[in-house]
């Protein structure tokens, strides 16, 4: 039988080099009294968690546990890092455009295949330098914060990779939770994520596919000095890395032969 080749190309166009988390869920409790009247257990929840692909890594740890190695990971630098929950018509906005080495605020544990769990945690607070625009509560508590938190929970994991800013390539389907709080002090707004709902993208840039006697080529614009990530997939489920191009302002031309075993294949391009 003669196998049906297809191949695809995605193309996004955005101006900034971001990282942008997207989710809907519910509130899952409330704590304290601070929040009453803004929120109720059940309530609609919406969230927004961007920041930028640059940042800096730092705090690296590669520790051997069980037989299986566990990476550990801070990320600090100019992360433009803004949080935003909405719950109902109320929303709490946080933001630190600078995130410093050390604070944690944006942290990760990754394992290799034979180990678990995976998890990204971010906590905007006001301890570590945050601010709030935006944060409709009743009470006079000024340690204000804002949490978000993705984990895969089952062996093997596979959501994210090992010392790398969780980005366009993390494995969503890998997820098994995805959860947060709006907190003061003692009082706070909990909730978790529909997991179907999660989503994380990076700007992308316009790509041209064309079959040729090799295989298939692929070419985008540039940008000088611009960095540019290639990725694939057969299923648009998990993207996988086919390679980091830097741009000098002409197009860059990738030429595959892309299929295997795969009857189809889709390619993007997205500013890293």
């Amino acid at each position: 039988m003669k196998l049906l080749l297809v191949f695809f190309f995605l193309g996004i166009v955005a101006s900034a080099s971001e990282i942008r988390w997207t989710g809907s869920g519910t509130v899952s409790g409330m704590s304290g009294s601070g929040f009453d009247g803004l929120a109720t257990a059940g309530d609609p929840v919406q969230i927004e968690l961007v920041y930028d692909s640059g940042c800096l890594v730092d705090g690296r740890s590669l520790l051997p546990i069980g037989g299986s190695l566990a990476g550990r990971a801070w990320f600090h630098g100019a992360a433009d890092l803004s949080i935003t929950i909405t719950v109902g018509e109320n929303s709490w906005v946080g933001e630190m455009p600078t995130v410093g080495e050390g604070t944690n605020v944006m942290e990760s544990l990754c394992w290799d295949p034979s180990g678990t769990t995976d998890w990204f945690k971010v906590t905007l607070d006001a301890a570590r330098g945050g601010t709030f625009p935006g944060f409709p509560y009743g009470g006079s508590e000024t340690a204000r914060s804002l949490e978000i938190e993705f984990r895969d929970d089952v062996s093997p994991t596979g959501l994210f990779s090992v010392h790398q800013l969780p980005n366009s390539l993390s494995c969503l389907p890998e997820l098994t939770s995805a959860s947060g709080a709006v907190r003061a002090g003692a009082d706070s707004i909990s909730f978790t994520l529909d997991l179907s709902t999660v989503k994380v993208a990076q700007p992308g840039v316009p790509l041209s596919i064309a079959r040729i006697s090799e295989g298939i080529e692929l070419i985008w614009e540039t940008e000088n000095g611009k960095n540019y990530r290639l990725e694939s997939t057969p299923d648009l489920k998990c993207w996988i890395w086919e390679g980091d191009f830097l741009g000098d302002g002409n197009p860059i031309s990738e030429v595959f032969n892309p299929f295997g075993f795969d009857s189809k294949r889709f390619y993007r391009v997205v500013e890293n």
